[in-house]
């Protein structure tokens, strides 16, 4: 879905009037099939100029990554400076990014990870707090105190969101709120494969 390279042609009838857009400009792209291939063509509208001294692996990883997150804090989550964000998968593609842009939005973020690397790199991301995966309930307890979670972003498939909605805090005008990025389909998926149900 996503890619990053050079621009080999800008055509004349393709390119709106004004773009930026030239021929051997670095950019990364971002279309919902085809990116797998050496050369690619795409609308002006999904081309992004790459920043001066960012990979090609890192512009290609970025568009679906933080604008998933951003839709979800911002659009989904009505995410609000001060609030409280709990970040399951932060070490991840979308959980990077959640992470990042909770910082940008103004939000103490907590980072739920599987060991002490990843909890490292969350908090060099930008992660207010890191806790570790087995276990997190009681850590997030002891962080945060009672039902004081605002956000929850829950990205890889877990058994874990309802216990992560019971610890979201009450608010008098509007409930904590439970962005599930992508789960649904997600999880149907694993109900089907589990074993013992036909798979």
């Amino acid at each position: 879905m996503d890619a990053a390279g050079v621009i080999r042609s800008v055509p004349a009838e393709a390119a709106p009037a004004g773009t930026s857009l030239a021929a051997g400009q670095r950019v990364a792209v971002l279309l919902s099939r085809g990116c797998w291939q050496e050369v690619i063509s795409a609308p002006a509208a999904r081309v992004l100029p790459l920043p001066a001294g960012m990979s090609f692996e890192a512009g290609a990883a970025a568009p679906l990554n933080y604008l998933t997150a951003l839709f979800a804090l911002t659009r989904r989550a009505r995410a609000q400076p001060g609030e409280t964000l709990l970040v399951h998968g932060a070490a991840g593609g979308v959980g990077t990014a959640a992470v990042q842009l909770g910082r940008a939005l103004g939000l103490r973020t907590v980072a739920v990870v599987s060991d002490q690397a990843k909890a490292d790199f969350a908090l060099r991301c930008g992660a207010d707090h890191a806790v570790r995966s087995d276990g997190w309930l009681a850590a997030v307890r002891d962080l945060l105190g009672e039902r004081a979670v605002d956000i929850v972003a829950d990205l890889p498939i877990r058994r874990r969101s309802r216990r992560a909605a019971r610890h979201r805090r009450p608010q008098r005008h509007r409930q904590g709120r439970a962005d599930q990025i992508g789960l649904e389909l997600r999880c149907e998926t694993a109900e089907r494969i589990r074993p013992g149900r036909g798979g």
